[in-house]
């Protein structure tokens, strides 16, 4: 019986450095994945800063709006009759072309202020993000086996022969005190307090 409960609390012991060592593990991860995510924000202002100071790309989204305009009067021309399909399919395409080379303009800067690395940044978070997943349910199984092991560690003490023996010779010597200190009382009440008579002499 002994053994058993020495095993269990090596057991119980064992588990707790698991459960401590995934605990810090999960917090090094939370940390890393909160820097990862301020160098994504921070990439991604540096992106939308140059986006918006860059004269390019003020052009080709002007372009664009000017296409998109000329391309919904050309509409309305070729709904009422006046205007050939041809034309409404070259302004069409004019508005792709615009569209197709702010997009471009727009991935470059993107790439110079490290747009690709947002790939790479992402993709790390989403492994994360697994990892992170699979370390707290592997830490909510430890839990579990240590309270487990600690309610048969609990168990075991209750029925070890050495710990019974102490229960009952600490139970012995409450019960001695308790007498001791009844027959203390008794002993000062039956005590007589002194009297002390004090006489005058006479002159």
């Amino acid at each position: 019986m002994r053994t058993n409960v020495e095993e269990l609390t090596k057991r119980w012991h064992q588990l707790s450095r698991e459960i401590q060592n995934l605990e810090m593990e999960i917090a090094s991860a939370e940390a890393r994945g909160k820097a990862i995510e301020e160098q994504i924000e921070r990439t991604r202002r540096d992106a939308e800063r140059r986006l918006a100071q860059d004269t390019v790309t003020q052009e080709l989204q002007k372009l664009v709006q000017m296409n998109e305009d000329h391309l919904g009067l050309l509409r309305k021309q070729f709904e009422t009759g006046r205007l050939p399909a041809a034309e409404l399919a070259q302004a069409q395409e004019n508005l792709a072309r615009a569209k197709i080379d702010l997009a471009r303009r727009q991935e470059e800067l993107s790439k110079a202020a490290g747009g690709d690395r947002l790939e790479s940044f992402n993709s790390q978070l989403s492994q994360m993000a697994i990892q992170m997943a699979e370390t707290r349910a592997r830490l909510d199984m430890l839990r579990t086996q240590q309270s487990e092991t600690e309610r048969r560690q609990m168990q075991a003490v209750t029925r070890d022969p050495q710990v019974q023996r102490l229960r009952a010779t600490r139970k012995a010597l409450d019960t001695i005190e308790q007498q001791i200190g009844e027959l203390t009382q008794r002993l000062v009440r039956l005590q007589r307090p002194a009297v002390t008579i004090l006489t005058s002499d006479a002159s």
